[in-house]
Order: structure tokens, then sequence, then C-alpha cells
């Protein structure tokens, strides 16, 4: 026998196991997918949480130095408006 030495290939896959395979992979990415949509969500969760709690410390040290100021909410307001 001349030329290259005769090398099995493996059983050729119908398209039928093709299509099966593929549809698989495709669930498993899916699958991978929305775990990761799922951990995004709880980041902006978190991420939301902590802008809030940073608002509400600097609400509550705007409210002390009004407190401290010794003037009303009403005054700070107007004060306020003359300096724009």
């Amino acid at each position: 026998m001349k030329g290259a030495p005769h090398m099995p290939r493996g059983k050729t896959k119908t398209s039928q196991e093709r299509l099966s395979e593929i549809d698989g992979y495709i669930k498993t990415l899916e699958e991978r997918k929305a775990k990761l949509d799922e951990r995004i969500k709880d980041l902006k969760n978190q991420k939301q949480d902590i802008f809030t709690k940073e608002k509400q410390k600097q609400m509550e040290k705007i409210q002390d130095l009004i407190y401290k100021s010794g003037f009303t909410a009403e005054e700070v307001l107007e004060k306020l408006k003359k300096v724009e």
C-alpha cells in the first residue's frame, strides 16, 4: 500500500447528534448566563444599598449642621436661594 497509512477518523456524527450536542451546549451557556445575570443583579443591589446609606449619612450631617447653626430649616433654605 502506497501513501499514508490508513488512520481511523472516528465515527461521523449524524446531523441529529450534532444538533443534540449544540442544544446541550446552548443549555449550558444559558444556565451560566442566568447565574451571571443573578450575580449582576445582586451586585447592583449592593451598590444601591451603599449609595442609599451614603446619602442618608450626608443628610444626617446636613441636618446636624442646620441644628447647630441655630437657624431654622426655612432660614437655611432662604439663604441658599440667595446664593443662586
